[in-house]
């Protein structure tokens, strides 16, 4: 199974090994900035969800696995996003930016 087309630039398990969230950036090739969650075992694409961003930069998964963090950015300081999502079915819990400073290079959850 493919885990990933075009560059993933972050990858992280889930601590009980079962699920692999990445990131990727958005090229010139159609692909969009993308955040994704698979199942480690299968290789089967749960969720995925597009940003509107040239570069989800970020990645971060919370205690337990079921929150996700990202960090996103068009280039430009007032043009970032950060989102908290659900990890089990990626809908947004909250977000931030753009238009303030939101861009998020580090950290953890």
């Amino acid at each position: 199974a493919m885990i990933a087309r075009g560059e993933a630039p972050r990858a992280q398990f889930s601590q009980d090994g079962r699920r692999i969230w990445t990131i990727n950036a958005a090229n010139d090739q159609g692909i969009r900035s993308q955040a994704k969650v698979w199942d480690a075992t299968t290789g089967a694409l749960l969720w995925s969800v597009d940003s509107a961003y040239d570069v989800t930069a970020a990645l971060w998964v919370g205690p337990g696995g079921e929150k996700l963090l990202t960090s996103s950015h068009l280039g430009e300081c007032n043009d970032d996003e950060i989102m908290i999502w659900n990890a089990r079915d990626g809908k947004p819990i909250k977000s931030w930016g753009p238009g303030g400073p939101s861009r998020l290079w580090g950290g953890s959850m």
